[in-house]
């Protein structure tokens, strides 16, 4: 089942319109014939079943279809702000609207020294964290944006890079975000599906922050059945510069994440909310690693993870510590929440320390909802659904919010609210 996935990503790969600056895109696709694809064996995926992605044959999809598609992210497009849209992983000019005084671009408009730009750093970061669908993501991209904060510059607005899915297939849509030294950028990735579509996608975004910069980063990926979704965070962090990020996972019939923070400057402050909800036979893999290099950093993380009915989650949350890291204050937090008896969430947070002048924690809870409180809401009237939203949102409102722009945390809601209404027997 690998062997024949992974040939026809290859395939695919071939037929991937040539574009002579993405050159690059041959290299992945050589360096992916000679890699393994993961599986149980690894121990970073031996909570996964891949058979729902590796049963697939890897397709480019078709064009997109715009009625669909402004229906879909209706509300964003309903924003005042600048917005990018990948219609099933090409640029749609109809539906965008790009932001003035910071270059953005999509890779396939970009001018010539845009393009230089993005050949010299497209995959850098996310290659060096190594894995096997970033060099598919590489091979099979079709199209990007590039966002390019000048030092000293500032996009207050959030920018939204909106990618939508109206066809079944493949995509491969890429950001690569750079933001030079004294800059500010506000940034929204959104992943949204059009129902009873058969979809994978290999996503990969990479993030450069330059020093004394302040970067908001919102990723939200809204699945449906039938989606799969295989993606990757690249962060990279300069001196006296603060990251703020801010996920959340809900739907799809699989879902993984692998979010990196490399904190590769001193004064660093990083802070990461993260929200992951699933139900039915869905499944979520969150893996996030944070690398502390230099020292007088701190980083926070905080996720939530909900499971109901036969949904499965994983959590892996690992803070690496590295010898001149010192004075480092770095604190991982993880509480599960399970609605039915059939529900499951693996939870594994670690700390990885090489310096000695530092102060870490990390907790991990798997748990149920009160049943004192519930007996409460329920004797006083509340229904059973009613109340068991109620409880829960009380679970997660501590990383809705966190995030500081209301309307960003009002596209969320729906979400969340359509999660629970879609409970009928936890």
């Amino acid at each position: 089942m690998h062997d024949s996935f992974k040939s026809s990503a290859l395939e695919a790969a071939a037929r991937v319109p040539a574009v002579p600056w993405m050159a690059s895109r041959d290299a992945a696709r050589d360096a992916l014939a000679t890699v393994d694809l993961p599986d149980r064996s690894a121990e970073s995926w031996k909570y996964n079943n891949l058979s729902s992605v590796y049963g697939l044959s890897v397709a480019l999809t078709a064009p997109g279809d715009l009625a669909v598609a402004q229906s879909l992210a209706a509300d964003v497009l309903a924003l005042d702000a600048p917005v990018v849209v990948l219609l099933d992983g090409r640029f749609c000019a109809e539906l965008s609207r790009l932001p003035e005084g910071v270059a953005v671009a999509p890779f396939s408009a970009a001018d010539p020294a845009q393009e230089v730009r993005i050949r010299e750093t497209l995959g850098a970061q996310a290659r060096a964290q190594g894995q096997a669908f970033v060099l598919m993501s590489e091979a099979l991209s079709e199209d990007g944006v590039w966002v390019d904060v000048a030092d000293g510059a500032a996009l207050d607005p959030v920018l939204h890079i909106v990618k939508l899915r109206t066809q079944a297939g493949t995509t491969a849509p890429r950001v690569l975000v750079n933001v030079g030294d004294n800059a500010r950028l506000n940034l929204a990735e959104h992943y949204r599906y059009a129902p009873g579509l058969d979809t994978f996608d290999v996503p990969v975004t990479e993030v450069r922050i330059g020093a004394n910069s302040a970067v908001h980063h919102y990723r939200f990926a809204f699945g449906e059945a039938g989606s799969r979704h295989i993606g990757r965070v690249a962060t990279r962090q300069a001196r006296d510069s603060r990251y703020r990020a801010y996920l959340a996972v809900i739907g799809g019939d699989f879902n993984r994440l692998d979010f990196g923070l490399d904190i590769q400057g001193q004064n660093c402050d990083s802070q990461l909310f993260g929200l992951y909800m699933c139900r039915a036979s869905e499944h979520t893999d969150i893996h996030l690693a944070v690398d502390h290099a230099l020292p007088h950093c701190d980083s926070q993380e905080v996720f939530r993870g909900v499971a109901a009915q036969r949904g499965k989650a994983v959590f892996n949350g690992r803070i690496h510590i590295h010898p001149d890291a010192q004075k480092t204050n770095a604190e991982l937090s993880n509480r599960n929440l399970l609605l039915s008896r059939h529900a499951e969430i693996n939870t594994k947070p670690e700390l990885e320390i090489y310096a000695d002048d530092v102060k870490c924690a990390h907790g991990a809870t798997v748990g149920q909802l009160d049943p004192e409180a519930l007996f409460y809401l329920r004797s006083r009237g509340t229904p059973l659904a009613s109340a068991r939203s109620l409880l829960s949102y009380g679970f997660i409102n501590e990383v809705l919010l966190a995030m500081p722009d209301e309307t960003i945390s009002a596209l969320v809601t729906p979400r969340v609210d359509a999660f629970f209404a879609g409970l009928t027997d936890a």
